[in-house]
């Protein structure tokens, strides 16, 4: 499970944020949840492999939250989402993935998500596939190949065979982890 957290002390603006995000075409209900966080201290609690942070939270300074939050989650893919663009500098102080503005949410939130999930997976070395309506963690060093026999599918690993499933399962919006980690396809073998 991919844990997404959008943290902005309004909460109008974060419930909006993450409707937004799961409508986007890689969100994947399946393998993804969304969670609203009005109150920064709350991240200490709540599981964050992506985070979608405002700068401006009211008795808080977004930059000082994310130095807290480097010091425990290192990996933690870090988006700000403010409208203050004279913080954006200060963003490469904690490793900040990407600055968004909030004036340009339908125009660049789509491919900062895109990016965002490669990252995420690069660093999880992990693929989920939707088999039998429930994902399923692949770790990428584990795949060998996968077999397809009609509407069959078996998953290959070390150390022997992985789960099997049919139909076909839905890949999730993994593309880039796949094209990144220098995958192959093959649609028809003839012998």
């Amino acid at each position: 499970m991919l844990h997404i957290v959008v943290c902005d002390d309004e909460a109008a603006f974060a419930a909006s944020l993450a409707q937004r995000i799961e409508a986007l075409p890689d969100f994947s209900p399946r393998s993804m949840r969304v969670r609203c966080l009005t109150d920064a201290a709350a991240l200490a609690e709540e599981p964050c492999d992506l985070l979608f942070l405002d700068i401006d939270l009211g008795r808080e300074n977004g930059i000082e939250v994310a130095r807290r939050l480097r010091r425990t989650r290192p990996d933690t893919v870090l988006i700000f989402v403010t409208n203050y663009k004279e913080y954006a500098p200060e963003g490469y102080e904690v490793n900040a993935f990407r600055y968004l503005a909030k004036g340009e949410l339908d125009s660049k939130l789509a491919a900062y998500f895109e990016d965002a999930l490669a990252v995420c997976c690069a660093r999880r070395r992990t693929v989920e596939l939707i088999c039998g309506g429930e994902p399923v963690a692949v770790p990428l060093p584990s795949l060998v190949y996968i077999e397809s026999r009609g509407r069959d599918r078996r998953l290959h690993l070390q150390g022997g065979p992985g789960p099997s499933w049919s139909p076909t399962p839905r890949w999730p919006s993994w593309k880039p982890c796949w094209r990144r980690k220098g995958s192959c396809g093959c649609t028809r073998v003839i012998w």
